[in-house]
């Protein structure tokens, strides 16, 4: 065999060695190509985001799959998981539930917790971001009488607000409230029943000396195990031929 034949026999065992030089591109899938044509990736279905547990009930009844996985991810995330997808071992997720204020992995509309906020952005996150409950409605009254600055007085019940020049940071309201507190935030799916837990409450004066709140969790977290069995209830109540995994 003269040296060509050499050469050209060492092309096709190099070729043979470099898997870029057997891949086959039909469509928008690649393939190897050798005994037969395996996809490297087969396509995946686009997964179909909603923002609430109705949602998502909504499309397994229209889910063609026998007994549908449903994995609950935590107290925001609820996901319908496919088959394991044989040889690559993948999973489709054709559906997820979201809650809105996560959805696209930012937070949206929720109250800040830890941090210390000016008297009426303060209320106004109680008014808006948390269930209505007698717990809620004390500490509107107790904040709200708190003097605002040397300049002026604000005296807000959450229903009619009173200003008056006064020096000084005084605490104008005498109703005694709980500390902790216990709050429900909008803090999980609409749907459900919010998770109630303990937050303590603390005021102080910030730099320019206006009075500031804050709210700080004393759960360690438990809500969120709270929320996700509620979420898990939910489900299990409105798809009797799922597997709900929570």
């Amino acid at each position: 065999m003269d040296g060509t034949g050499i050469q050209a026999i060492e092309k096709v065992v190099r070729e043979a060695a470099d898997i870029t030089k057997r891949i086959v591109t039909v469509g928008d899938v690649e393939y190897t190509a050798g005994i037969a044509l395996l996809p490297i990736r087969p396509p995946m279905v686009e997964t179909l985001k909603v923002h609430t547990l109705a949602g998502l009930v909504a499309f397994l009844g229209t889910y063609t799959q026998d007994t549908p996985l449903v994995h609950v991810v935590d107290e925001g995330l609820v996901r319908v998981l496919s088959p394991v997808n044989l040889p690559h071992r993948l999973r489709e997720i054709p559906c997820e539930a979201a809650y809105a204020p996560l959805f696209g992995g930012t937070k949206g509309a929720s109250f800040e917790f830890g941090s210390y906020h000016a008297i009426e952005a303060f209320v106004v996150g109680l008014q808006t971001l948390f269930v209505p409950t007698p717990e809620r409605d004390a500490v509107l009254s107790l904040v709200g009488n708190i003097t605002d600055q040397a300049e002026l007085t604000v005296l807000d019940d959450g229903v009619s607000q009173e200003v008056s020049q006064r020096a000084g940071v005084v605490l104008q309201a005498t109703k005694k409230v709980p500390s902790p507190v216990t709050l429900k935030p909008f803090r999980t799916f609409r749907e459900l029943e919010q998770p109630a837990s303990p937050f303590v409450l603390r005021v102080r004066r910030d730099p320019s000396r206006a009075p500031v709140v804050a709210l700080f969790e004393a759960d360690g977290g438990a809500w969120k195990l709270e929320a996700i069995k509620a979420i898990a209830e939910f489900l299990r109540g409105n798809l009797v031929t799922a597997t709900i995994l929570a």
